[in-house]
C-alpha cells in the first residue's frame, strides 16, 4: 500500500462523520438590507453525524474563546441540518448556510436582525 492510500485510510473516519462551516455574521438594523451593521462575529459550526451533534466555536464580543454544543439541532447528514437557537434558525441545505431571524425576540423588538456577512 502506498503512503497516500494509507494516509487516506487514517483520515477517512473524520471525513465521514464531521464537517465544519465557517460563517461571519453581524447584528444589523432591521430594514437596512444588512447594510447598517455592528460588531462582526465569526463562528465555526462543526457537524458530527456520528454523535448527531453540532458544536459552535469562535470568539465572543469580549474576545473570549467559546466552544459549546448547540442543543436544538436536527441532522439529516453533513450537508443538511438545522439548529434552533434563541434568536435565529441556522440551516444548511445542500451545504449552503442560511440564517432566519426569529420573530418576537429581544433582538427583533430592538429592531435588529442577524445577517450573514462576507
Amino acid at each position: 500500500m502506498n503512503k497516500f492510500a494509507f494516509l487516506s485510510l487514517l483520515f477517512l473516519p473524520l471525513t465521514l462523520y464531521a464537517k465544519s462551516y465557517e460563517i461571519t455574521m453581524s447584528p444589523c438594523d432591521l430594514g437596512t438590507n444588512c447594510k447598517k451593521c455592528y460588531e462582526v462575529v465569526r463562528v465555526t459550526y462543526t457537524i458530527n453525524t456520528k454523535s448527531k451533534q453540532v458544536v459552535a466555536s469562535g470568539k465572543d464580543i469580549d474576545g473570549k474563546i467559546v466552544k459549546e454544543p448547540i442543543e436544538k439541532c436536527q441532522i439529516a447528514d453533513i450537508n443538511n441540518w438545522v439548529c434552533d437557537s434563541t434568536y435565529l434558525m441556522t440551516q444548511a441545505k445542500n451545504g449552503v448556510i442560511t440564517l432566519t431571524n426569529k420573530p418576537d425576540t429581544n433582538m427583533t423588538r430592538s429592531k435588529k436582525e442577524v445577517c450573514l456577512t462576507k
